[in-house]
């Protein structure tokens, strides 16, 4: 009985271990915009003022990606700037570190979710924004509102908090 259970886990615990290393092929053309894949406890993306904190308590298995000018390098405008993804759960996190235009940010993000969401297709998808300043008529902006309730289409959230973002993955 408990070699049987034993053999089980082990099945499972090979497929996680799959599972995790093809999250991180997801992007083949672009190997080199992989910039880390491990369990670390905290994930921390920042740039100039603007930092990210994911606290992973559970130490689930993520890979983070640069995007812009890397995984996408479109000419016609700027794309969000990181991509975190969970391929065990089916969970991403488009990041953009911005300065204080919150419109711009949403429409960084909002291009890069249309230009990357048939390779994300089974994924939940959250979007974050961490700005130097947030202005608070711009969350009643249109563009802010429609990313909100696209992302909840699909099983995701839209946040942004100012200067410093920290959130349990």
């Amino acid at each position: 009985m408990n070699k049987k259970r034993t053999k089980k886990q082990n099945q499972r615990k090979q497929k996680k271990e799959t599972v995790k290393k093809q999250s991180c092929k997801l992007f083949p053309d672009n190997p080199d915009c992989l910039e880390s894949a491990d369990n670390r406890p905290t994930i921390v993306i920042k740039e100039k003022q603007s930092e990210y904190k994911g606290n992973n308590v559970d130490r689930k298995f993520f890979c983070r990606y640069r995007v812009d000018e890397c995984i996408l390098n479109q000419s016609g405008g700027k794309q969000c700037d990181f991509l975190l993804i969970n391929g065990v759960e089916k969970i991403c996190y488009f990041i953009e570190l911005k300065g204080s235009d919150l419109i711009k940010a949403v429409e960084q993000l909002d291009k890069t979710i249309t230009a990357l969401k048939g390779i994300l297709k089974d994924y939940d998808i959250n979007g974050r924004i961490v700005l130097t300043r947030v202005n608070i008529t711009d969350l009643r902006n249109t563009k802010y509102l429609r990313l909100q309730k696209r992302l909840k289409k699909l099983g995701g959230t839209l946040k942004q908090e100012s200067q410093k973002f920290q959130e349990n993955l």
